[in-house]
């Protein structure tokens, strides 16, 4: 995808995914690593959420500190009752998480499994001021936003 930033094309790129979108206004993103990898870049990627207005929810034992802790069944019941926008998590441990993991995806909310592009789409998504307008440009306009004066 391209834009007029990266975070721009990082946005576009993700949402052209089937099934990805970003949370509605204060819908509640869900942040855990069952396994404690990736822990801080999840911190950080709740930070921005929550300072766009979302509330972060996070699982007993595998959560983030200073947000509102839920056990699995109480996080499974988040998503089934809609209020749950988007799942943030890392590793892979299905012993612990399957249920939430397997619940999200059948309800087709989106989840991201890497904690690394976890931060970086909420960067991407604190630094664009109104992400809803994100637009698709012609290839031509980019060539010229970079000072390509012949466009083919």
């Amino acid at each position: 995808a391209l834009g007029r930033s990266l975070e721009e094309a990082l946005l576009k790129s993700w949402l052209s995914a089937q099934g990805n979108r970003l949370p509605r206004p204060g819908g509640i993103v869900l942040a855990y690593t069952p396994t404690g990898r990736g822990r801080g870049g999840l911190a950080e990627a709740a930070r921005l959420f929550s300072e766009r207005g979302h509330p972060i929810v996070t699982i007993e034992e595998m959560g983030i500190d200073g947000y509102e802790t839920v056990s699995v069944s109480e996080a499974v019941d988040l998503l089934k009752k809609g209020a749950v926008d988007l799942v943030l998590t890392t590793g892979y441990a299905p012993w612990v998480d399957y249920e939430v993991r397997r619940v999200a995806v059948d309800l087709n909310k989106p989840i991201v499994l890497d904690s690394r592009l976890a931060m970086r789409l909420a960067q991407a998504y604190a630094k664009v001021r109104d992400p809803l307008l994100l637009e698709a440009l012609e290839l031509r306009d980019y060539w010229l936003a970079m000072g390509v004066r012949k466009v083919f």
